[in-house]
């Protein structure tokens, strides 16, 4: 059992993706919107895209008094439209601003709001075979979804079984979310992402290890996919450090 290994980059960085061994790349939202504009496909590039990154803009409120369902709906079709046109089989849902629900507002609301937009989107982009999962995030950046308990709770209570979850070591670790409740996303963990580090030392000073990561992750026999993700989300001097040690770490736990 192996792990495909990607990076979080625009397409611009396929080539050196490619060269570095990447099994592929995740791109964000508007590099793909960029491309189309363009007609240069993104099935052309060194290394394939299969994961977008984002599906609303910014200022776009999921939740809340402000939310305008038309101006979701149509983004969820137009952006379905685009993936119709690429070999991309993943979409991450993150918009951790734009799904924090506002001051005043009822949190059930909140979640209730999001849960309807999640259904519409998995539906929307079911004809197609593109798995949406949605990203937990800290409490740092926003308030719906910030730890894998509550992320499981979540897609439970409102029967959406057609969503995955994304974990992002580096926003577990922020959260202090304990790595052991990995279990709970047994059937449920569609992709996950951890920071860039050249070297498995250098991210345990920070917090949790790629080591400690792995483990819970083999644990519970995933095997998708896993994103090395920089600060800037570009391939950088530290990026093929940052494969190389994962590669050894993961082959521990999954060769």
């Amino acid at each position: 059992m192996t792990l495909a290994l990607g990076c979080c980059c625009p397409p611009s960085d396929a080539a050196a993706c490619a060269t570095a061994g990447f099994d592929y790349i995740e791109i964000p939202l508007d590099s793909l919107e960029e491309r189309h504009a363009t007609t240069i496909g993104v099935d052309e590039l060194e290394a394939k895209p299969a994961v977008i990154m984002g599906l609303f803009p910014p200022g776009m409120k999921l939740t809340g008094a402000d939310v305008k369902r038309d101006l979701i709906t149509r983004r969820i079709l137009q952006v379905s439209n685009l993936l119709a046109e690429t070999c991309i089989d993943t979409l991450i849902f993150g918009g951790s601003q734009i799904r924090s629900v506002p001051e005043g507002w009822s949190r059930l609301d909140g979640y209730r709001q999001l849960a309807e937009v999640l259904h519409e989107t998995s539906l929307a982009y079911a004809p197609q075979q593109v798995k949406i999962g949605i990203e937990i995030i800290s409490n740092h950046e926003t308030n719906l979804l910030n730890t894998i308990g509550e992320a499981r709770w979540f897609l439970d209570e409102y029967n959406l079984r057609s969503i995955g979850i994304v974990v992002d070591l580096n926003q577990l670790e922020q959260q202090q979310d304990n790595l052991s409740d990995i279990f709970l996303l047994k059937d449920r963990l569609l992709h996950a992402h951890v920071p860039e580090r050249p070297s498995n030392e250098s991210l345990k000073q920070r917090g949790y290890s790629f080591s400690e990561f792995f483990a819970e992750l083999s644990k519970i026999g995933y095997e998708g996919r896993v994103s090395i993700e920089s600060p800037s989300r570009r391939f950088g001097e530290n990026t093929t450090a940052s494969l190389n040690c994962l590669r050894l770490v993961s082959a521990a736990y999954f060769d």
